[in-house]
């Protein structure tokens, strides 16, 4: 199990995988997060902040998972990842968006979003790259 973490192949996925099952976790939490006017008219109008929250920690789980086993096993499907970072690379653009578009003290964590964003669409790259040399190695 440590050289799933010593090697530093996805340090990215792990800790992407964290941060978007923390964000679930604090959208879970009684307090209105997403009703800020900022990010309330982007977020709430497809799903109750406690759905997202639930929907997030899902995606966190399933992602760990997908790395646990794709790490273990050699032939293990990177499909999983793929979808799982998609899904974390579209809700972070999709928050930085909304902290661009209607702030201009969401600046810094539009930023923040972002970048995460863009180590998310990594992610996606690496596990295609996976399954792309999965699918040669049958060959």
């Amino acid at each position: 199990m440590t050289q799933m973490f010593s090697r530093g192949y996805r340090q990215g996925e792990w800790q992407n995988a964290a941060i978007t099952g923390w964000i679930g976790c604090m959208l879970l939490y009684p307090y209105p997060y997403l009703h800020s006017p900022s990010i309330s008219p982007v977020l709430t109008g497809w799903l109750s902040e406690g759905l997202w929250g639930v929907v997030l920690i899902g995606v966190a789980i399933i992602r760990l998972v997908a790395l646990t086993v794709n790490g273990r096993s050699p032939r293990g499907s990177p499909i999983a990842r793929i979808l799982s970072a998609w899904f974390g690379m579209i809700t972070m653009l999709w928050l930085s968006l909304a902290f661009l578009h209607r702030s201009p003290a969401g600046l810094w964590a539009g930023g923040v979003y972002g970048i995460i964003c863009a180590f998310e669409a990594l992610s996606v790259f690496r596990a295609a790259c996976d399954l792309r040399r999965g699918h040669d190695a049958r060959k």
